[in-house]
């Protein structure tokens, strides 16, 4: 478009100047005309240039804008999906399970023994249950506040120790050895309640995927700048398949060795946590061998 109007504009200037009488007007001089008509034709084609630009790079911007939004919209599509399943599935399972364990011990027809076991069910179910809801009330609670955390100094061993004292227990009924080793003077930047959360997630996992008289070690260490807590077991390790999408809300749950139940949100919600601490989260697995998943928070 742009070489033909140049072509048309020239062949005009060009036949006014080899034939003077095909326009007539009140210029000074034959060389003011043309002058004049070169800037006024310079001057709109910058106009054009300019304006034409301006248009393309707004659609290129809005096109872009679209295209995130929809990527967006389509994630959050997935997670409400996630946790639509998640609600109707693996919040009612547990309750209907209670349900029918209550009936049972009601109805006495049970020995001692048989009310044992199923009193350690329930307290198991209670236990899985209680872990979703929190992770669920987290994940919701960040939603509706724009993701804001309380970023402040954290001493590792005081704030964690009772969390780990807690998981010692659930582990020792399998059991697991959970053992521990990091400095005292270990500070990290970090939110209190997210980090804690974040801690849970990762040993309960570790527990739900260790074997009988398994092994569990929980490091914390200072590399340079930086905090690593470490959570090794020597359980089966991650399959292949779901390495890529071990942190993805599309990701499927598996029992764990004692047939435990999850949701398959936990480590997504991880990510999402210590994306919001300026931290990071990684894991290395092998089959057969078991799993180390490692955080990195920044030295208060």
């Amino acid at each position: 478009m742009f070489i033909g109007n140049s072509l048309l504009v020239g062949i005009l200037i060009l036949s006014e100047y080899i034939n003077p009488d095909l326009l007539t007007a009140d210029y000074p001089s034959r060389d003011a005309f043309f002058i004049d008509t070169y800037f006024t034709y310079i001057i709109t084609i910058l106009l054009i240039y300019t304006g034409t630009g301006y248009l393309l790079r707004a659609y290129v911007q809005q096109r872009k804008m679209l295209v995130e939004r929809a990527e967006a919209l389509k994630k959050i599509n997935k997670e409400k999906d996630k946790l639509f399943s998640i609600i109707s599935h693996d919040l009612r399972t547990p309750l209907a399970n209670v349900h029918q364990y209550l009936e049972m011990i009601g109805s006495g027809d049970l020995s001692q023994k048989e009310k044992k076991v199923i009193e350690n069910k329930l307290l198991d179910i209670t236990r899985n249950t209680q872990e979703l809801l929190t992770n669920l009330l987290y994940w919701s609670r960040n939603q509706m506040e724009s993701s804001r955390v309380n970023l402040r100094p954290i001493h590792v061993l005081k704030e964690v120790a009772s969390t780990i004292a807690y998981l010692r227990l659930i582990a020792s009924k399998k059991g697991i050895v959970l053992s521990h080793h990091f400095k005292d003077d270990l500070i990290i930047r970090a939110d209190y309640d997210l980090l804690n959360l974040i801690v849970r997630n990762i040993l309960y996992n570790a527990i739900k995927f260790t074997p009988y008289a398994g092994e569990i070690l929980f490091v914390a260490e200072r590399q340079d700048n930086r905090c690593v807590i470490s959570v090794k077991d020597n359980g089966r390790g991650i399959p292949t398949e779901k390495r890529s999408q071990l942190f993805d809300f599309s990701t499927e749950s598996s029992l764990g060795t004692n047939n435990e139940q999850g949701t398959g949100i936990g480590l997504t919600l991880c990510r999402e946590y210590m994306l919001l601490q300026q931290g990071e989260i990684w894991f290395e697995t092998e089959e057969g061998q078991g799993t180390t998943f490692y955080l990195s928070f920044p030295i208060a």
